[in-house]
């Protein structure tokens, strides 16, 4: 499973870490020289930390003090954000975000709307796994900068439909995301956006 991965990189050379939460894949790993860390496990790390503990940023658990924060290289405490930690990656995707391929999705989803006129101008998103709701800012507002910026999905979408009777009157968005510390950050961005808050949200 890993022998293309060691003949490139010999362990003897280099650092390889393994992130999984499979105790038999990490076993495996370490069998040939590999560093391995549980993440998602019972006992294990969130991948947020397994990530941070790979790069330094945080001690391995058994070298941390028994609280609920964990302790930088520098021996500083380190607290990690779900929400700051997917804000900073977001802006990360929406410029990796080939504009290319973004006007291509644009045009499929014109088309979609053009053979289909009974759903008078429907456009209905789920986003799974949905995060900070970058997806939804993306199809409302746009993102990215300079050679890298996209419009707005909404707009591309009228831009290429022929007339007002194709163009997208309505936008159906379901968002799922299963990490509850998401909850609060997107009801906050969401009001950023201009959404009004008319019920509350639950996390169950």
């Amino acid at each position: 499973y890993y022998k293309h991965i060691l003949e490139k990189h010999p362990p003897s050379s280099n650092r390889i870490i393994l992130l999984d939460d499979s105790l038999h894949n990490l076993r495996q790993a370490e069998s040939v020289g590999m560093e391995g860390i549980s993440i998602n496990g019972q006992f294990g790390r969130t991948l947020e930390e397994g990530l941070a503990e790979t790069l330094g940023h945080i001690s391995p658990p058994d070298e941390q003090p028994a609280t609920n924060t964990s302790m930088s290289a520098s021996g500083n405490t380190f607290t990690f954000s779900d929400v700051q930690y997917l804000l900073a990656k977001n802006k990360v995707d929406m410029q990796a975000i080939n504009p290319f391929v973004w006007e291509e999705l644009a045009r499929q989803l014109a088309l979609r709307t053009q053979q289909n006129n009974a759903q008078e101008g429907t456009l209905r998103i789920a986003d799974l796994g949905a995060g900070m709701l970058s997806m939804l800012e993306l199809l409302i507002v746009g993102g990215g900068k300079e050679d890298r910026e996209k419009q707005s999905m909404l707009t591309l979408i009228d831009n290429k439909n022929d007339g007002p009777r194709h163009s997208v009157t309505k936008l159906e968005y379901f968002a799922y995301e299963s990490n509850p510390n998401l909850l609060e950050g997107c009801k906050e961005k969401l009001l950023r956006m201009g959404f009004h808050s008319d019920e509350v949200i639950s996390s169950e």
